[in-house]
């Protein structure tokens, strides 16, 4: 199910290349959905709500030969101060278009980007990484050999199988 209901399996619906007029367009849409998931997953509460902006990037480029379909920036300096906000999460128009992404994975998107911020009792508003970092042959070959990994295994082995999990 939705965040916001509607079909999980539409596709979302992304801006087209003219609707951009420079390397960002704001986002009302998917910064609604970030809202109703920061309160549903009591994500810092009003605090974080306050400080995050959502915006459609033209192209997300590419890491270790991957699509980058979206990021969470921590602004910093005169970002921060003339935006207004803490954080900034954009989400890559060009690859959730050639990749045909869903509302469902737009909205598993959305939640990833917003995991990254976190605010630390002793350093104020900073990101986090990721729980796990891991390639499949590592796995293969030498199970899970660390706790981050364990711990990861575990979680997974307590999911309906993949092909449940995920809408057609």
């Amino acid at each position: 199910r939705l965040i916001r209901g509607g079909d999980p399996d539409e596709r979302y619906p992304v801006p087209v290349d003219d609707a951009f007029q420079g390397d960002f367009l704001p986002a009302p849409e998917l910064e609604e959905v970030a809202l109703a998931l920061m309160r549903e997953h009591r994500m810092l509460d009003d605090e974080l709500e306050a400080n995050v902006t959502v915006l459609w990037k033209r192209k997300g480029g590419t890491s270790g030969g991957r699509p980058t379909l979206g990021k969470c920036a921590k602004l910093s300096g005169l970002a921060r101060f003339f935006g207004n906000v803490e954080f900034v999460v954009w989400v890559a128009a060009d690859h959730v278009r050639a990749e045909g992404l869903t509302r469902w994975q737009v909205e598993a998107l959305l939640y990833h980007e917003l995991l990254h911020a976190d605010l630390d009792d002793e350093k104020g508003w900073t990101t986090r990484g990721h729980d796990v970092e891991v390639f499949a042959a590592e796995l293969a070959e030498y199970g899970a050999w660390k706790r981050d990994l364990s711990m990861f295994v575990e979680t997974v082995r307590q999911l309906p199988l993949f092909d449940e999990a995920v809408p057609a």
